[in-house]
């Protein structure tokens, strides 16, 4: 009895000595107390160079520079960053209310490790965002950096309500991205979750992805990519992502993009992409042609399994191209279009039960040409649609839409990235409804 005794007193010991408990750092600009971390008062004036996996740091307003995520790992143990709200800030010693009611504003991120959870936890739209990224110098800048290859190896990734911004869309001598998520071929950036963020003003790309897959964009606003001759650009460009990309590209709006095309999976061959429930329109800049598409490849790429479903489409005047098998468009509203097409060197693109209005002439088995304006208020940009405008069911990935209504609960499955919702437009706002001015 003594000896079992004995052997439980040291497993207890033993676990014990292994077992720590979570615990919140403060991170607060021009704080004046001891720098610990351990309270508002007492907060560090910047991120600390190491961070404890398991553990959290809060982020107050201010200006913190740049940062370099970098920690070992520790099996799948998460670092969490957040930024502080006045609904969530930890500790309430030495708290301001002042402290969380602005954005913490850092130049770049980069990413060299895995296993990072970073939330602004506010922001909607174009404006709010707890956290901001904000590019000020010049040459080929990134704001946020993902890497994996030689000694970097990132991937679990989680970034949402952050507000990137380059520095402006007519710069001809810079390329600048607000992403640039690169892997290699033998070391894949993957896992990696963007939501919620307002990513805008480049002069190349929102996105340079490399090598990367297992990757979900969602409830983001990507908005001003401009045209110009000398730098090949467009929103989100994917490279090199596999025959298992497993991209998911969903619930976004797209305004303003100009470039060879606005979603790109190229150069390459590559395989499993899905883009759904998004919206794709201009504002007051008049119409842009994209050469190759909006959703597209270039010439001589294989990309297979792409997935376009329940998109709304206005004043884009370009279609679809894709060059390989099993690439299917179904479901998506094509407003004002003057160029729509469907186009593959391979296997052609399986597309029906597409609506149409002033966009062309198509030949499909349950095509559908509209007779009116079918939006909530167009001028406005509210793409809710006034009626149904029905579509074909598609699996449950796909039963969402951009609001989070769930399709087909009156018995119809509508087109577009909007479920109509009756009498429910004025009981509940619109999600990711954006009015948009600029």
């Amino acid at each position: 009895m003594k000896k079992k005794l004995f052997f439980i007193i040291v497993l207890l010991v033993v676990c014990a000595a292994n077992y720590s408990v979570a615990e919140n750092h403060y991170i607060r600009a021009g704080a004046s107390g001891d720098g610990s971390g351990s309270d508002w008062f007492n907060a560090s004036p910047s991120i600390p160079s190491t961070l404890i996996r398991g553990d959290t740091y809060y982020v107050a307003d201010g200006q913190y520079g740049g940062y370099v995520f970098n920690d070992g790992a520790s099996g799948s143990t998460y670092i969490y960053i957040k930024k502080a709200t006045v609904a969530d800030h930890g500790t309430e010693s030495g708290w301001y209310s002042s402290y969380g009611d602005g954005e913490a504003t850092f130049t770049s991120w980069r990413f060299t490790t895995g296993y990072y959870d970073v939330n602004g936890q506010v922001g909607y739209g174009i404006s709010g965002y707890g956290f901001a990224v904000r590019q000020a110098g010049s040459g080929d800048l990134k704001c946020i950096d993902i890497r994996a290859g030689n000694d970097y190896n990132a991937h679990h990734i989680s970034i949402a309500y952050v507000d990137v911004e380059q520095t402006g869309e007519d710069q001809s001598g810079q390329r600048t991205d607000n992403f640039y998520i690169i892997g290699s071929s033998g070391n894949y950036v993957t896992d990696v979750i963007i939501s919620h963020c307002y990513i805008h003003d480049t002069n190349r790309t929102h996105m340079a992805c490399y090598w990367s897959h297992d990757v979900t964009i969602e409830y983001c606003v990507f908005a001003r990519r401009h045209h110009i001759d000398s730098i090949h650009g467009c929103s989100i460009a994917i490279n090199y992502s596999t025959l298992e990309a497993d991209w998911i590209i969903r619930y976004c709006t797209f305004f303003d993009v100009q470039g060879t095309g606005c979603i790109e999976p190229k150069d390459s061959v590559q395989a499993g992409f899905e883009i759904y429930g998004n919206m794709f329109f201009y504002t007051n800049r008049g119409r842009y042609y994209y050469t190759n598409g909006v959703i597209c490849d270039t010439g001589g790429d294989r990309t297979s399994n792409v997935k376009v479903f329940n998109n709304t489409f206005v004043e884009t005047d370009a279609g679809i191209r894709v060059s390989g098998t099993g690439n299917e468009v179904y479901n998506n509203i094509w407003y004002d279009c003057s160029d729509v097409w469907f186009v593959s060197e391979t296997d052609p693109i399986v597309h029906d039960y597409n609506w149409f209005y002033s966009s062309g002439s198509h030949s499909e088995a349950n095509i559908e040409y509209g007779t009116s304006n079918p939006f909530h208020d167009l001028a406005n940009k509210d793409f809710r649609l006034v009626s149904e405008i029905i579509g074909i069911p598609l699996n449950s990935t796909y039963s969402r839409d951009i609001d989070g209504y769930i399709r087909g609960q009156d018995g119809i499955w509508d087109k577009g990235a909007f479920e109509y919702n009756g009498a429910g437009y004025g009981v509940l706002p619109p999600q990711n409804l954006r009015i948009v001015s600029q």
